[in-house]
């Protein structure tokens, strides 16, 4: 409610930066609240449903606070096959469900990454190696020089 006016929201932009500290806390915390060393010990694997309903309640309660929400989180890199075929996927570096949660709330996800020219770049491409994309026509298929007026258009 802090977050929040009696006439609609404060902010236009949120920004939860990282996501994957916020899913620690709440890992951290539903052990805690179980008495468990870890919320992967909670049987029927009921402390990852725990954890995925925390963060989606607060991403949800976000969302009622601004007109936008922009949630950063670091990549993991997986590598999939063995000795001669090999696919290095990069990802958000969420479990499974709740990173698919996450990545279908989303209207766009991008993935940054330095350019040749020492440049911040941000790519709305999918690959075979890169999970990304968009909902958004002035951001599909684009890699753009990152720079928030690229990014976001007032309408």
């Amino acid at each position: 409610d802090a977050l929040k006016g009696d006439e609609g929201t404060y902010y236009d932009y949120i920004a939860l930066d990282t996501i994957d500290n916020v899913v620690a806390w709440f890992e951290k915390d539903v052990a805690i609240a179980n008495n468990v060393e870890s919320y992967a010990k909670i049987p029927f694997g009921d402390g990852y449903n725990q954890v995925r309903t925390r963060v989606m309640n607060m991403i949800s309660a976000l969302m009622d606070c601004c007109d936008h929400i922009i949630i950063i989180g670091h990549r993991k890199k997986t590598i999939i096959g063995n000795d001669s075929v090999e696919v290095n996927v990069s990802s958000l570096d969420l479990s499974g469900k709740l990173k698919n949660y996450v990545m279908a709330k989303s209207d766009a996800i991008g993935f940054v990454y330095r350019g040749e020219d020492g440049n911040l770049k941000i790519s709305f491409q999918a690959s075979d190696e890169i999970e990304a994309g968009t909902r958004l026509p002035h951001l599909a298929g684009k890699i753009l020089d990152f720079d928030w007026k690229n990014i976001y258009k007032s309408n």
